[in-house]
């Protein structure tokens, strides 16, 4: 008898720099399999020892042809990433008591005020707030985004722990915990516009990592109701008071960097 008590298993996710943390705890020892539903290959894959817990990592930008690769979806609307899981109890047979999850890598929603979803977007926009851009220019200046599909004047947003990394999780932290820029000379920190329903940062050179011409951003935003206050990143400033998050949503968006002078093979314009 493979199952001698109910198999239930918690299953918790943390997503963090690319890279989905999917942790199992059990009420027994567990040498079974946790995997990507439809992937068994090594990245995708982590068993049992024994214990009761079991953690896997999930690239989530790998792309379709690399080995790291297990199946992410990608929502074309909110750019969420979520993914199959199967936790099974035996390594190699499949089971009836074998649980199935899909686990999506932060909330991208909340319900306003008039009860509608209101959706968290990051986008990149050129400098004159006009244009959604995925392809961008080495050097150039541009604002970075962070949207409310439904703004209803009631809830506020605050952006903060933003992240720039890429494939090889090579990354840069450029916002921290409370909102305000890592370092003053790469970007301001995000002010939001209470009217336009949206937050903006200024970045003032858009940069790149050595290998490799893709870069995703990644940002946690604070949903506030009555708004987020006012944000102080002076050294000299007392501690501002943080209003408590009504709830945290993660948003994120990637974009090819150019060297000046290229030619883009296709600038897309998405608003």
């Amino acid at each position: 008898m493979l199952v001698e008590q109910d198999f239930t298993p918690v299953v918790t996710a943390t997503c963090k720099e690319g890279y989905m943390t999917i942790k199992v705890q059990t009420n027994s020892s567990f040498i079974g399999a946790v995997h990507a539903k439809d992937y068994r290959t090594p990245a995708c894959l982590a068993y049992g020892n024994g214990s009761s817990t079991v953690t896997l990592g999930i690239n989530l930008y790998a792309s379709s042809q690399s080995q790291e690769y297990c199946g992410v979806l990608v929502s074309n609307k909110t750019e969420e990433r979520s993914l199959p899981v199967a936790v099974r109890i035996h390594r190699t047979l499949e089971l009836a008591d074998d649980k199935f999850y899909v686990i999506t890598c932060g909330k991208a929603g909340f319900k306003n005020a008039r009860n509608e979803t209101s959706l968290v977007s990051l986008k990149l926009m050129d400098k004159n707030r006009k244009k959604r851009l995925q392809e961008v220019y080495f050097s150039h200046p541009y604002i970075i985004r962070a949207e409310l599909s439904r703004p209803d004047g009631t809830y506020g947003i605050r952006v903060k722990s933003c992240f720039a990394f890429n494939r090889r999780n090579n990354s840069v932290q450029l916002i921290d915990e409370r909102g305000c820029p890592i370092n003053k000379k790469v970007l301001t920190p995000f002010i939001y516009s209470e009217k336009e329903g949206h937050a903006d940062s200024e970045l003032f050179e858009m940069f790149q990592f050595p290998d490799g011409n893709q870069i995703h951003f990644q940002c946690d935003i604070g949903v506030c109701k009555g708004g987020c206050g006012e944000l102080s990143c002076s050294e000299d400033a007392l501690p501002s008071r943080v209003i408590p998050d009504d709830g945290l949503l993660l948003a994120s968006t990637s974009v090819f960097v150019l060297q000046p002078g290229d030619i883009p093979s296709k600038f897309i314009y998405l608003h």
